[in-house]
């Protein structure tokens, strides 16, 4: 039997899952839940891999789990974002911005030798609990964003901390949305387009629409209490400056050796103390898919299929496969072949090398 190659018609939308249909001469094969073509960033994505075996990075972990397990152990990603940005926000890393009361007005500079640990930064923040206005060391919006992109990152989502104006905030990127999700760790919210609820925006979405002038169709969307709202205080805040620092928490580091923060610059930075890595002005580099494993291409041969498998996964370890909802297997390569019969479901997913899974990607016979 010659070879023939499959092709591949798809249309995709950010939270749902992609159907294509494509003809072999043994019948329709489907792929389920296929993101579209990876666009290469042409400026490198800084990340480093995450060791979670230290002991730092387990008691970390261990931290994250028992947060979750107070808020109800929400499953689904932004309501583990929430659960995390209203605990800082309200119950540890408390901003003295909402607290007039409290003695210092800015953050302890032993948070400045810290080199942006989030172990180390909320080990010293616990030293003061319960919280004494006298003595309060007052993190702020960069040591917030520090601590839930740590948490995060023992939860296997990739965290970034941004610079707009005025402020320090996060993103994450959501592998049930496909999209990075801004979260205001000191303002305890996240934003949705007015119209569009349910969606949350990304930053580089809500800077887009400030600097169309839309700025009044962003909302809002509190984690849990807080008496303002970032565009409240800057109400074009997001137009400004775009600058996410690309870096995911080094366990147990020492700071001395520390290379980091590294930025990912959109535009022009008039932040003179954080060396730019890399400095780009292309879209792509910097709303590049994490986390997600796609089906390239396949060719029907000899009666079997030929899958070709491509990944955009930091810390990437391995492919696995399922046959027909039988267990996991662990692929050598990116390329794998099974035979084309009636019923045969392949599900694949990629693994990082922290142990955390990519959504999976389905191809099907009828």
């Amino acid at each position: 039997m010659n070879s023939k190659n499959i092709q591949v018609v798809m249309a995709f939308s950010v939270g749902a899952a992609a159907l294509i249909q494509v003809d072999v001469a043994l019948g329709n094969l489907r792929v389920e839940n296929n993101p579209p073509p990876f666009v290469e960033p042409e400026a490198p994505i800084y990340y480093e891999p995450q060791d979670l075996s230290a002991p730092s990075a387990v008691k970390f972990r261990e931290k994250t789990v028992k947060i979750l397990a107070e808020a109800g152990n929400p499953t689904d990603d932004l309501k583990r974002a929430m659960a995390l940005c209203d605990w800082i926000i309200n119950k540890t890393m408390i901003h003295p911005y909402f607290h007039k009361e409290f003695k210092r007005k800015v953050h302890d500079p032993v948070y400045d030798t810290m080199a942006h640990d989030p172990v180390m930064i909320l080990e010293y923040t616990e030293k003061f609990l319960p919280v004494d206005p006298e003595t309060w060391p007052a993190p702020e919006c960069t040591m917030q964003a520090d601590v839930f992109v740590g948490l995060m990152n023992t939860l296997g989502y990739h965290g970034r901390v941004l610079n707009i104006q005025g402020h320090v905030a996060s993103e994450y990127f959501s592998p049930s949305l496909r999209k990075w999700v801004y979260v205001d760790t000191s303002f305890n919210e996240f934003y949705e387009k007015s119209g569009a609820s349910g969606v949350p925006l990304s930053v580089l979405e809500a800077r887009d629409l400030t600097l169309a002038g839309q700025e009044a169709s962003l909302v809002p969307v509190k984690c849990g209490p807080s008496p303002k709202n970032y565009i409240q205080i800057y109400p074009k805040g997001f137009g400004v400056l775009y600058s996410p620092l690309m870096w995911e928490a080094n366990f147990d580091q020492k700071s001395k050796t520390n290379k980091k923060p590294n930025m990912l610059v959109f535009g022009d930075s008039d932040i003179p103390f954080f060396k730019p890595y890399p400095k780009t002005t292309r879209r792509e580099d910097v709303d590049f898919p994490l986390g997600l494993v796609r089906v390239a291409s396949a060719t029907e041969k000899n009666s079997a299929a030929q899958v070709i498998l491509e990944n955009c996964i930091p810390c990437f370890s391995h492919y696995e496969k399922q046959l027909s909802g039988g267990t996991w297997e662990k692929l050598k390569n990116a390329t794998d072949t099974w035979p084309i019969a009636k019923g045969v479901q392949a599900a694949y997913r990629g693994v990082d090398n922290a142990g955390f899974a990519s959504p999976v990607v389905v191809v099907m016979t009828p």
